[in-house]
C-alpha cells in the first residue's frame, strides 16, 4: 500500500485548497520574477520538419538532444533529431506505419530512451512497441490489462521512466469524463514488466478530494519524470501538487507547487460553453522536471486572472496568456516564480533552461529558421 507524506511549508492544508471558499487573496498569482535569456541559438529546420509535432528530449552521458515527431507520407512516423552540441538537427528517422515493422496506427506517442531504443505506443492499440533507430521492432509488448488500461498521451510532450526491466507509464481506460466515479475507474500511472509483459503496479489519483468530481479535455492526466536514485516526480495537471513517489520505499510525498490556491475541480460536469471557457481562462500545470535539486514545474496561465470574470464572447478580445516556471528548492525548501516566454520547448542542459520555438523565420534562401533560447538554471 502507498504511504503518502506531505512536507515544504504547506502541510495538511493542501488537502483542502480544493473545497476552500476563494478569497481574492487565493486567486491572485504568486509575485513573479523577470528572466532574461543569456545565449540563443539559430537552427536550420530540416525539410521533413512538421509544426503539428510532439515531443521529448533524451540524453547521452551530459548532452542533451531534441526529439519532434510528427506524421509524414501515409501516416509513417517521422522523427527529428536536434543535437545541441553541434547546434543542428543531425538527423531524421522513418518508422513505417504498414509492413512487417509498421505499428498499424495513424496516431502514436513516443519515447526515446537512448539512442538505439525508441519505445512507440500506438493509438487505440492494445500493444506498444521497442524499435531501434533504424525502424525495426525489436520487442512487442501487449497491454494484457483486466481493466482495458493502455498508455495515456495526452498533450505534446509524454514521458517515461524505465526501471532495470519495467517501465513505469500515464494510463487510461475507457471510463468517460462525466462519469462521477472517473476517478475511481481510471489507474493514472502503472508499472509494466517488462519481462512479464503486464501491468504489475499501479498510483491511483489522491484520495479521498477526487471522488465524484469532474474536469475537462484531458487534464485527468499525469506527467512523470526521473528524479534521482529512486525517487519519480509525478504531476497531475489538474493540481496544485506534486508527488514524489520513491520505488522502493513505496512512499509518496507532496509538495505543493501551485500558482495561486485556487480550486480547478468541478462538483458539476460542466456545459460545452463552460467547458471551452475553462479551455481559455483556466491554468494549466504543463509538466515537472528535477534538476540539481529543485524540482521546476511548468504552468501555462492568463495574464490577468481577473479575465477569468469576462464574458466568453468578450474574452477573444483581450485573450493573453503567459507562461510561469514554479521554481521550488528541495533543501531549502523554499520557492521561486519566473516568468517565462510562451514556447514549446523547455528542458534542462546542464545547469540551462533551454526554451525552444519561440520564433522563426524565412531566409533569403526559403530555408525556415527556430530560435532556442537559453536561461539560467542555477
Amino acid at each position: 500500500m502507498t504511504k503518502l507524506k506531505m512536507y515544504g511549508y504547506f502541510t495538511v492544508a493542501i488537502f483542502f485548497v480544493l473545497f476552500s471558499c476563494e478569497s481574492s487573496d487565493e486567486l491572485e498569482y504568486h509575485q513573479r520574477q523577470e528572466t532574461s535569456p543569456i545565449d540563443s541559438l539559430d537552427v536550420k529546420l530540416p525539410d521533413s520538419y512538421n509544426d503539428l509535432n510532439k515531443w521529448g528530449y533524451f540524453y547521452e552521458n551530459e548532452d542533451v538532444f531534441l526529439y519532434e515527431y510528427s506524421a509524414g507520407k501515409n501516416f509513417d512516423l517521422v522523427i527529428n533529431i536536434l543535437d545541441f552540441q553541434k547546434g543542428k538537427y543531425e538527423e531524421t528517422l522513418l518508422f513505417n506505419r504498414e509492413g512487417p515493422n509498421g505499428f498499424k496506427s495513424t496516431g502514436v506517442n513516443v519515447n526515446i530512451v537512448n539512442r538505439d531504443s525508441v519505445f512507440i505506443f500506438p493509438m487505440a492499440s492494445d500493444k506498444f512497441y521497442l524499435y531501434n533507430f533504424s525502424g525495426d521492432i525489436l520487442s512487442e509488448y501487449p497491454y494484457n490489462s483486466v481493466d482495458g488500461s493502455v498508455f495515456n498521451g495526452a498533450g505534446v510532450f509524454t514521458d517515461i521512466v524505465l526501471e532495470d526491466s519495467r517501465v513505469m507509464l500515464p494510463t487510461v481506460n475507457k471510463t468517460r469524463f462525466d462519469d462521477c466515479s472517473f476517478f475511481k475507474k481510471v489507474i493514472p500511472v502503472q508499472y509494466y514488466s517488462l519481462r512479464n509483459k503486464q501491468f504489475e503496479e499501479s498510483i491511483a489519483y489522491p484520495p479521498p478530494y477526487m471522488e465524484g468530481k469532474f474536469l475537462w479535455s484531458n487534464l485527468a492526466s499525469a506527467k512523470i519524470n526521473k528524479m534521482r536514485d529512486s525517487n519519480i516526480v509525478i504531476d497531475f495537471r489538474f493540481s496544485d501538487s506534486v508527488r514524489i513517489y520513491n520505488s522502493k520505499t513505496k512512499e509518496l510525498d507532496l509538495i505543493f507547487m501551485g500558482l495561486n490556491n485556487e480550486q480547478i475541480v468541478l462538483d458539476t460536469l460542466p456545459s460545452k460553453n463552460q467547458e471551452m471557457k475553462y479551455l481559455l481562462t483556466e491554468k494549466e500545470y504543463m509538466y515537472t522536471f528535477y534538476h540539481n535539486q529543485n524540482l521546476f514545474r511548468l504552468c501555462s496561465h492568463l495574464k490577468n486572472m481577473r479575465q477569468k470574470d469576462i464574458p466568453l464572447s468578450d474574452l477573444m478580445e483581450n485573450y493573453s496568456r503567459e507562461m510561469t516556471l514554479i521554481k521550488f528548492d528541495l533543501k531549502k525548501k523554499d520557492y521561486e516564480y519566473l516568468k517565462m516566454p510562451i514556447a514549446r520547448c523547455f528542458f534542462p542542459m546542464n545547469n540551462k533552461l533551454i526554451v525552444g520555438g519561440v520564433k522563426s523565420w524565412e531566409d533569403e534562401n526559403q530555408d525556415t529558421w527556430r530560435r532556442f533560447y537559453y536561461y539560467a538554471l542555477d
